[in-house]
């Protein structure tokens, strides 16, 4: 636990505004996912009825608007630090659309807000009765300042108001001041804290459309670059209930749940070549999955069972079981430290025969041994386990901007490969910025770095994503065959930041190097480098949110001619769908519909994607319009 404090401390450094070093991580200035998401409008819809509860599970990047009617926060499970579960709403400096705040600025500013739907809380629904002090209604949820990103300030803060509909005024009801999260460890103990407040008064609250807001003032670094400008001042909110029957001692949940989701097979990496994978499959996968956690929200000790099964296209299962154990509730002891739960074994190497996906379907699933007459308590998880044409440490979610401050710095991510061959292509991962970047940069493979043998480089500048992850791809003018170690990077040409994506959720050791003038060194920070070399013998790139199967999905007439566009989607009522033309532009969003009007259309070639909001899965099939 000492060691998680110091590095907190170490991070919040970093995290906290550009500085003089050389080697630098900011948050993000943009946010695409946000960026691609629809934004749902208020509805009209009936008052909701009590319980109100939410854990922001995160099958989109969205808050239920069922319950809230807003949607500047970000549903996430890469901003939350030890959570109770998994998902949590994130308040920053970025607005709904994923860019920083107009009105952001040094000295404070009102950023986001998350406002629930009305909530009847004149009567209950299944007593047909008022509802009375008595009782006992309470209002509680997690929150943490900081968590994976930069700590708020202690100008900055978090704060929770009521509504009177009576009154129609909004009343401050908790607050709390920004600080790091290793101080707020040390103060609480914990890294999330649970607020219980009941709600007294009657005259004032106990209406037919009472509401509770949460919003966030947030600051920024006063930073003269705009290269160097970032999101600041994230919190973190998790578990929000609402409901009658409450104490303050009312502070479990009758769940069982996964916390995280579970690390990669792979040794190293999170994906990697799959003629790489098959030369030396065992010493690519894991020993074990290390750190799956697992949350007893509840006051009782559970006797539970934990297992995984990977299966591929040709339904051939590989089943782990990791037998059963007591879980202790979660605000006792935290999570289950059980070693055949917390770290499972890898059990078995992934197929080898060619006909099969090279896309694997682990699915995660824990759950309580109950008697005849008691309700089972469980979870699952789907995890993907890819081989695509690339080496990627990152699981293509950026949570901060890596870059150097220098003119002529540079910086290489190590890899290794277990046969030799031919490297095509490199894929980065830009950051979106404030004014855009379009800054050159040297695009550099090293065969070594002591002595450092410099094997390809090219003057490239950074350019628009031409993946559906985001990355940027650059072609190499002459193809490179590589064996055993190399190293992928850049090296800067001006003082601004290339601000390359850098995933938090995964540190993968002694991969990244950095060169200031002093020769090589190790990077301090922890996490992921964005950066993805690609070889020849390819595999479709696959997207790990594309997986379903392309025939679950009929699009017809495609080219379309005139009239409408009809769809085909088993549980179509599951899905939404979006529309891009090919500059990545959304031109259309619906809910799933049977035929889509699209006569507003210019001729060209369309993107269509349709997202589950179950599932979270992902297909993107190519329109072509031709009137």
């Amino acid at each position: 636990m000492k060691n998680k404090v110091f590095w907190f401390i170490f991070l919040t450094l970093f995290l906290a505004e550009p500085i003089l070093a050389q080697e630098q991580l900011i948050g993000l200035s943009q946010n695409k996912i946000l960026q691609d998401k629809i934004h749902f409008k208020t509805t009209s819809e009936s008052s909701v009825f009590l319980p109100f509860f939410d854990d922001f599970k995160p099958t989109q990047p969205i808050p239920n608007q069922k319950l809230w009617t807003d949607d500047f926060v970000f549903v996430n499970t890469g901003f939350q630090k030890f959570p109770p579960n998994l998902g949590v709403a994130t308040f920053d400096a970025l607005d709904q659309y994923g860019a920083i705040y107009e009105q952001a600025n040094s000295f404070g500013f009102l950023a986001d807000f998350l406002t629930s739907q009305a909530i009847r809380l004149d009567s209950l629904k299944n007593e047909n009765r008022p509802i009375l002090i008595s009782d006992s209604v309470y209002l509680s949820f997690y929150y943490q300042p900081q968590g994976t990103a930069n700590a708020p300030e202690s100008s900055d803060s978090l704060v929770l108001e009521f509504y009177s509909g009576r009154d129609q005024l909004w009343y401050p009801i908790w607050s709390e001041g920004g600080m790091p999260l290793d101080s707020f460890y040390l103060i609480n103990q914990s890294y999330f804290k649970q607020i219980l407040i009941p709600i007294t008064d009657s005259a004032r609250f106990f209406h037919s459309n009472f509401r509770f807001r949460f919003y966030n003032y947030a600051s920024l670094a006063n930073t003269v670059q705009n290269s160097w400008q970032s999101n600041a001042d994230q919190w973190n909110i998790d578990y929000v209930k609402l409901d009658v029957n409450r104490t303050r001692n009312d502070i479990y949940s009758e769940d069982l749940v996964f916390v995280n989701m579970p690390p990669s097979f792979l040794k190293k990496y999170r994906s990697i070549p799959y003629d790489q994978y098959k030369n030396d499959p065992t010493n690519s996968m894991a020993d074990s999955l290390h750190s799956v956690f697992i949350s007893n929200l509840s006051p009782t000790t559970y006797t539970a069972e934990y297992s995984y099964v990977i299966s591929d296209q040709l339904q051939q299962d590989s089943l782990y079981s990791g037998g059963s154990a007591q879980i202790s509730p979660f605000v006792e002891e935290g999570y289950s430290q059980f070693p055949r739960f917390k770290d499972p074994k890898v059990i078995s190497f992934f197929t080898l025969h060619p006909e099969s996906s090279k896309v694997f379907t682990i699915r995660h699933t824990v759950n309580t041994l109950v008697s005849q007459n008691e309700i089972q308590k469980g979870d699952t998880l789907i995890q993907k386990q890819i081989f695509a044409d690339y080496f990627a440490y990152d699981d293509g979610s950026s949570e901060a901007g890596y870059g150097l401050s220098g003119n002529g710095n540079s910086a290489a991510l190590r890899f290794k490969l277990n046969t030799a061959d031919t490297l095509t292509s490199v894929q980065i991962y830009f950051n979106p910025t404030l004014l855009g970047n379009e800054d050159y940069f040297y695009l550099r493979i090293w065969t070594s770095l002591s002595p450092e043998i410099l094997a390809y480089e090219k003057l490239v500048q950074v350019s628009r994503a031409d993946t559906e992850l985001g990355f940027c791809t650059y072609s190499l003018d002459r193809t490179i065959v590589l064996s055993n170690e190399f190293y992928v990077g850049f090296t800067q040409t001006t003082e601004s930041n290339l601000n390359i994506g850098f995933d938090l959720s995964f540190s993968p050791e002694e991969s990244l190097f950095y060169n200031a003038g002093n020769g090589w060194e190790q990077s301090v920070f922890s996490g992921a480098l964005m950066i993805r070399p690609a070889f020849s013998k390819t595999i479709k790139s696959i997207d790990s949110s594309q997986l379903m199967n392309d025939t679950a999905i009929q699009i017809y007439p495609n080219p379309l001619k005139s009239g409408s566009l009809s769809l085909i989607i088993e549980n179509g009522e599951d899905y939404f769908i979006r529309v891009y033309d090919l500059m990545g532009k959304l031109v259309y969003s619906s809910p799933y519909q049977q035929q889509l009007v699209l006569d507003f259309l210019k001729n060209g070639i369309y993107l269509i994607r349709f997202q589950n909001l179950v599932t979270g899965d992902r297909n993107s099939q190519k329109l072509i319009i031709s009137k």
